[in-house]
């Protein structure tokens, strides 16, 4: 059985809206897109593709015939109560949002949720003879121009053909459909759509930087610090042979007040060490973890100025961490272990680097 292109292509012909280009590319002039196709490739319409370095339109059939009132075109000039007749062939030069994989995250005033998220949590849906829609209630989501817009649609529909993968440093990897356009540098230029399936190693990929409704990104010292407790020796005033001998009277069946004349101390605080032993509060040693106090992070007994609570992560602490990267490293002492400190080595003509570190240490910290 035939596919759908198999079947048209021999329904083609070459086109005249197009202009040959080096390397057997062309650039299509039938609507607003302008499409660079490259050899052996389609238009975003699907139905003009680049054969040889010569653009092929269909030719030879029609897919549709309506006759309409002139009131629903878009023409101008034109007497009311007059009829048109609308005939087309097949394609689609608008470029729906159906290039995304299900796994593609996007950003909404509900979080960073996947689109198959957001079409599971929609209550209604509807079926199409493509797909399924469903209808979200109270969704926003940040659209190209970095503004809030109502999400009014999600789509599902099957997909069978190529994906591309695209890997950036430092981002997570994306998948989308070839025809699917990103802004992209390329030699140096200015950023540009490109279909996904055009870009090629070395290209820059444009990605949006701060804007109003970004979430600053901030080191939680407190949270981050939780899991590392500090352990102290306990430092208990009564010797543990005083103890002993309360806990030992104690099981003979003396009371209180018969044991205060034996170790020399009031009856109120041989039943309060009774209770601490009896509950094993009464131990060698004990930990704490940091402890937050008007916006500052410290250990226990600490008599510094401890760390901020939040930090931001800006051009300052990432220039501190590829310094430490480089030239830092942590050491502490055998007979401080929950001291620690931190160093960053210079050489002796790096004066400047050494009073930049200064100045970012000082600005954060």
């Amino acid at each position: 059985m035939l596919t759908l292109e198999q079947a048209l292509r021999p329904r083609t012909r070459e086109g005249e809206l197009y202009e040959r280009l080096p390397d057997d590319s062309v650039r299509c002039f039938a609507c607003g897109h302008r499409c660079l196709i490259r050899e052996g490739r389609p238009g975003i319409c699907k139905v003009r593709y680049n054969a040889g370095g010569k653009l092929y339109v269909p030719w030879g059939y029609v897919a549709g015939v309506q006759l309409d009132p002139i009131e629903k075109k878009p023409f101008f000039h034109a007497h009311s109560g007059a009829s048109t007749l609308s005939f087309g062939m097949l394609g689609c030069d608008l470029h729906c949002p159906y290039c995304f994989t299900p796994d593609t995250r996007v950003v909404t005033d509900r979080g960073v949720l996947r689109i198959a998220d957001l079409f599971d949590a929609s209550e209604r849906k509807t079926s199409q003879p493509d797909g399924e829609v469903a209808y979200p209630s109270d969704l926003r989501a940040v659209t190209s121009s970095g503004k809030w817009r109502r999400v009014e649609k999600v789509f599902r529909h099957p997909y069978q053909g190529e994906l591309v993968r695209l890997e950036m440093p430092y981002l997570p990897p994306l998948r989308c459909t070839p025809d699917h356009r990103l802004y992209a540098s390329r030699d140096g230029g200015a950023p540009v759509p490109v279909p996904a399936g055009d870009l090629r190693p070395g290209d820059y990929l444009a990605i949006p930087k701060h804007y109003t409704f970004s979430t600053p990104q901030v080191v939680d010292v407190h949270r981050t610090l939780a899991p590392y407790s500090t352990t102290y020796k306990a430092n208990h005033r009564i010797p543990e042979k005083d103890i002993d001998a309360i806990v030992r009277l104690t099981d003979q069946g003396l009371t209180s007040r018969q044991i205060e004349s034996r170790v020399g101390k009031t009856a109120s605080h041989i039943r309060h060490l009774r209770r601490e032993t009896r509950l094993g509060l009464r131990r060698p040693t004990f930990e704490r973890g940091p402890q937050l106090r008007h916006g500052r992070v410290r250990l226990f007994k600490e008599k510094g100025f401890g760390l901020p609570a939040h930090i931001p992560i800006d051009t300052y602490f990432a220039w501190l961490l590829g310094l430490y990267c480089a030239e830092g490293c942590v050491s502490k002492s055998a007979r401080r272990p929950n001291s620690h400190t931190l160093t960053f080595s210079f050489g002796k003509p790096e004066a400047e680097l050494r009073g930049k570190a200064a100045d970012h240490l000082h600005r954060i910290f």
